[in-house]
């Protein structure tokens, strides 16, 4: 998920060389390019670990309620910078397993290998899953409040293959706070100190089709338009971003209790340029994994994950890029917790992302 970058780093290094002490000419130079902010999605890097913040289809794909709380503070340093707080749960309504009546053999417990979580005596079957994100997102004087709920539908296209499509439907609420701008003329007719509020409908759909070794996905958000409106004084004639990302990967088992996981998203938020994203994951012992990540952008990320028990687990990503604005800063944190509900087979790495 992606900020138009290029506005946001205009607006901030303005910001802070004039620390928010605005005429109203630049007030509102500033704010009409900056309703962009409202018409995209926060960026995040850990989606690598939760791949439900770029694809509704995913949900309900694992065999536990998955539960991640994730905060980004963007661009360390700088005064009225990216923070983004996002909320995460999904789950399958119903078992995605199931006793098969020609092998009536009762089979072992499940093992907490990913090697091994697929037992015989076991077959897919089609399942639904369920699930939701809110998302708070702060930038400057402006603010925004995603929420959604999204549905999935797994049906198995073969002993190895899976395919799942998924819906999302929500709503958006923009907000301007003028009292967060300090006017150089507080008689302006900008420095009305009010605050500006719309709301409006978000729809994005998304297909995954996956193995226990192979996923591909395509997704789409924001795929309804709307126009933006500030005020008398700060109004925008431009239609929301619609997005869509198209990603895929491969695990490699090496049989030394390292799993190697090349994979690749790309970006398009029309009108702006594609972002592509070149991700590598190393898993140890199905606890601990690092990733890296080179986006063609110049900038490069760095991911960890620690899954403490069947559980718990924790994760943390810093990223840092070759643009202007990255002189005024100290790169960008995220930190995320995740819990697992009903994990009836103590499964420690995630089996199919």
């Amino acid at each position: 998920m992606i900020h138009n970058t290029s506005v946001v780093r205009q607006f901030l290094c303005a910001c802070t060389r004039l620390k928010y002490h605005f005429g109203i000419f630049s007030l509102l130079l500033f704010c009409s390019n900056f309703i962009s902010f409202a018409q995209t999605k926060p960026h995040l890097n850990n989606y690598l670990f939760n791949y439900y913040l770029i694809n509704p289809a995913v949900v309900g794909i694992e065999d536990y309620v998955d539960i991640k709380s994730s905060f980004r503070s963007q661009w360390n340093g700088l005064e009225g910078a990216p923070e983004t707080l996002v909320l995460t749960v999904h789950g399958n309504l119903e078992g995605k397993t199931k006793v098969n009546p020609a092998n009536p053999v009762r089979p072992r417990k499940f093992s907490v290998d990913e090697h091994t979580v697929d037992l015989g005596g076991y077959n897919a079957r089609p399942h639904h899953g369920f699930g939701g994100i809110i998302m708070a997102d702060r930038i400057g004087p402006f603010s925004k409040l995603q929420a959604s709920a999204s549905y999935a539908y797994h049906i198995p296209l073969s002993k190895k293959y899976r395919l799942a499509a998924g819906l999302s439907l929500g709503m958006i609420y923009n907000k301007l706070d003028q009292d967060k701008i300090t006017l150089q003329n507080p008689n302006d007719l900008a420095a009305t100190g009010e605050r500006y509020t719309n709301i409006s409908p978000d729809l994005g759909f998304g297909l995954w089709f996956y193995s226990k070794s192979l996923f591909l996905g395509f997704s789409g958000g924001q795929l309804f338009k709307y126009n933006q409106s500030y005020g008398d004084y700060i109004q925008s004639e431009k239609e929301s971003y619609r997005h869509f990302i198209f990603t895929g990967g491969y695990k490699f088992y090496t049989g030394y209790n390292v799993t190697i996981i090349p994979s690749v998203a790309l970006k398009w938020l029309s009108p702006e340029p594609l972002v592509i994203d070149y991700n590598l994951v190393f898993s140890f012992i199905n606890r601990v994994s690092l990733g890296m990540t080179y986006r063609n952008n110049n900038e490069f990320v760095i991911s960890t994950r620690f899954i403490a028990s069947s559980f718990f687990e924790l994760g943390y990503a810093f990223d840092y890029g070759g643009a202007a604005v990255d002189r005024y800063n100290s790169g960008s944190h995220e930190l995320y917790v995740g819990l697992r509900l009903r994990n009836r087979h103590k499964i420690l790495c995630p089996v199919h992302l």
